[in-house]
Order: structure tokens, then C-alpha cells, then sequence
């Protein structure tokens, strides 16, 4: 979505570099651009950006340190490589961009109970949504989609004592020795996958599916993905289609569970 910004931003550090060593640097073959058409080409980008879809606390930041890439666009070569660190300023403010239009706008998952799986949750939807999709990163995408849900639904189905006996006395829970694993426990032989959670929280109506082979499909078997030999095996390349998919049915859920 702004990587190629980034890049730019990595080019002008370069630039700099190779001025204040007298030249001779090169990239993919050829010389590195003048470090003023650089800028004046950075700028040029930046101006496409609105401020109103960054995440609110960057947004002055963003606005200020668009105004020094302007004027070290116009301004000597001494003032472009004092100013070259304001590119790479940029460039880590342009991780908080989330996308044209967004007005940043992201989930709110207060309904999380964990604080410390909040907080993962909350870093995990971010990157989904202002990286790995925008920028095509569809693996990616399919994979964070499945890790979100399997931690949301891991908080929704212990968050308290209730929530826990439900899921353990669900005909649905896993079973080892005729009993229930428990699902509080980490340790292997108690372990839940997120097939497990899936089919739990569908008979809990926690979920917006009776059957819970939808989902499944989805989420389930394209996380699997993360395993390099079960891709090989199914030989099966992942499309905009597959993220596009995962995502989408990942909000579903969510929407189901707030």
C-alpha cells in the first residue's frame, strides 16, 4: 500500500550517503538519483496521503513531517542531508497509515477479556488490515486471519468459570480418556486446536454457523498454510481470493462475538 514509499524514503538515505562519499554508489545497475529530484519525487507521494487516514495519534506528526519533506525538496543540498533523516522518520509513521479511505478506522475489542491477549489481538488485526492484505501479502493474510480468530475465541470460551464448564461439557469438546481436555490447561495432552474452538463455539451458538464446516474450510484448513510440507501436499496456491475470503469470514465471527 506505502512499502514503495518506504523504499523511496530507504533510496534518499542512500543518496545521502553516496553524496557525502563523493559518489560511486549505484542501485540495480545504475547511478543513485540526485538527491534533490528524491525528495522533490517523496513529496510528490506524500501529498496523495490524507492525515485523516492515520491512526490519530501520528497524525500530527505525520502532517509536520510532510511540511520538512517539502521544504528539503526545495531546499540546498546541505539542508537535504540534514533533513535526510526525516525520510526515515517517515518512513516508520507510515506503518500507522491504514489505507486510502480508512479514516483509520479499526476494531474495537474491548469485549476481550485477557488484557495481555488484547493487546496481541489488537496488534495482530492491525497488521492484517494496513499490511499484510493491503500489500497483497495474501499467505499472510490467511494465516493472521486464523491466529486472530483462535485467540478470541480462546478468550470467549474461558473468560470465567460459566464460559469454561460450557465448553468443556459441550459434546463437541475434545476428549482424551472419555473425558473433556481442559481447555485451561497448556500442557499437550490437554491441548485445543482451533478446529476444537470452532466446533465448540458453533454449538454454543457462539458463532453465526449451525455447521461448522464453513468456517472450517476457511480459516481452519488455509491457516494450515503455516506448515510449508501440508502447502506442498496440497498443492494449492494462496489467491486474493483465499485472504479476501478469510478475512471477510474472520469479521463475520467477530461481529457474531462482540
Amino acid at each position: 500500500m506505502v512499502e514503495y514509499i518506504k523504499q523511496l524514503a530507504g533510496t534518499i538515505q542512500l543518496a545521502k550517503d553516496n553524496l557525502l562519499k563523493g559518489g560511486g554508489q549505484k542501485i540495480h545497475g545504475n547511478d543513485v538519483p540526485d538527491i534533490h529530484s528524491l525528495f522533490t519525487a517523496f513529496a510528490e507521494e506524500l501529498n496523495r496521503l490524507d492525515p485523516r487516514d492515520f491512526e490519530p495519534a501520528v497524525r500530527h506528526e505525520f502532517v509536520m513531517l510532510r511540511v520538512a519533506v517539502r521544504n528539503s525538496a526545495n531546499g540546498q543540498i546541505g539542508d537535504s542531508i540534514k533533513a535526510a533523516h526525516v525520510a526515515a522518520t517517515m518512513s516508520t509513521t507510515l506503518d500507522s497509515y491504514a489505507g486510502d479511505g480508512s479514516g483509520a478506522v479499526t476494531r474495537d475489542f474491548s469485549f476481550v477479556t485477557d488484557q495481555q491477549m488484547k493487546t496481541i489481538i489488537e496488534r495482530d488485526y492491525r497488521e492484517l488490515t494496513q499490511k499484510t492484505f493491503p500489500d497483497g501479502s495474501w499467505k499472510s493474510t490467511v494465516i493472521l486471519s486464523g491466529s486472530i480468530l483462535e485467540a478470541v475465541l480462546y478468550d470467549r470460551l474461558t473468560r470465567d468459570v460459566t464460559a469454561r464448564n460450557a465448553s468443556m461439557n459441550s459434546p463437541k469438546a475434545p476428549k482424551r480418556k472419555g473425558k473433556a481436555k481442559d481447555i485451561t490447561l497448556h500442557d499437550y495432552d490437554n491441548q485445543w486446536s482451533l478446529s476444537d474452538m470452532i466446533k465448540v463455539a458453533c454449538d454454543l451458538n457462539l458463532l453465526p454457523f449451525k455447521d461448522e464446516r464453513a468456517i472450517h474450510q476457511i480459516l481452519r484448513e488455509y491457516r494450515n498454510f503455516v506448515h510449508p510440507r501440508l502447502e506442498a501436499e496440497m498443492g494449492i496456491e494462496i489467491t486474493e481470493g483465499h485472504a479476501t475470503a478469510s478475512k471477510g469470514l474472520l469479521d463475520v465471527c467477530l461481529d457474531q462475538i462482540t
